[in-house]
């Protein structure tokens, strides 16, 4: 394969010591590029040698486990932790969005990779964390914009949590993944080709770049910056030969 990335020889590293001393080992939360990064060593890591986990079905940011419990006989479960955000008066609370929440975590020294997503609901937030960065964020974070926030673990387990999907269609020429993204994304072809040139493209998890990819139901489509989509497939053909497709958009 080309020449292995950082990030890359930091993967290989963990699965190495991982399989030398029969224990677990985790990296920080990835995204997309990132994990895409990790699939491209098929090679040199066996899938089975790892899992992933994002603290619900969804997740944009994982972390990963090497290791393998029917090796190692036992398992050790991944150091993360879900915080509930929600404001001390709901009566005087703002509305808040993710790039609120996201901000104010980053003006308490944050790294990226101890964060995981923030699926802001109506009434509150949930924050999936590192586990060893939870109880600095409790002690901390008090305030969101001119909101005052409480926090605290939360009770209910995301990973039971339905993806929450919104139904729609679309007209297109093709089901090329190109044009797909920049009638979803309201993006112009050339903007759309510079998309996947700067790898935020990703079709199942793995980063695309091949811009004319035919789609099939039940792909899932990512775009940095503009989420997450499930394509359903051509539902009739308009008298011009146009598609008529349906897709879900991930609202969580």
């Amino acid at each position: 394969m080309s020449q292995l990335t950082d990030l890359q020889k930091r993967f290989i590293d963990l699965y190495e010591r991982s399989y030398r001393g029969n224990l677990y080992t985790f990296t920080p939360f990835l995204n997309e590029a990132e994990y895409a990064d990790l699939l491209a060593l098929k090679n040199e890591i066996p899938a089975n040698a790892y899992t992933v986990s994002g603290g619900h079905p969804v997740a944009t940011r994982v972390m990963v486990r090497f290791g393998n419990p029917d090796e190692f006989g036992y398992v050790e479960e991944f150091p993360i932790t879900v915080i509930q955000i929600e404001p001390v008066s709901k009566k005087f609370a703002e509305e808040l969005s993710h790039r609120d929440f996201l901000g104010a975590l980053m003006n308490l020294g944050m790294q990226r990779t101890e964060l995981g997503d923030i699926l802001v609901g109506e009434s509150c937030a949930h924050l999936i964390c590192t586990e060893k960065m939870a109880d600095y964020i409790m002690q901390n974070l008090t305030r969101i914009k001119h909101t005052v926030v409480k926090t605290s673990v939360a009770k209910d387990c995301l990973l039971d949590v339905e993806p929450k999907l919104e139904r729609m269609e679309l007209q297109v020429a093709s089901e090329r993944i190109d044009l797909f993204i920049s009638k979803v994304c309201k993006l112009s072809r050339k903007e759309c080709a510079e998309y996947f040139a700067q790898r935020k493209v990703f079709l199942n998890a793995r980063l695309m770049e091949n811009y004319s990819r035919t789609l099939v139901a039940g792909d899932v489509i990512s775009v940095r910056g503009f989420g997450k989509f499930k394509y359903g497939g051509v539902i009739r053909t308009t008298q011009k030969g146009n598609l008529i497709v349906e897709y879900d958009r991930y609202t969580v």
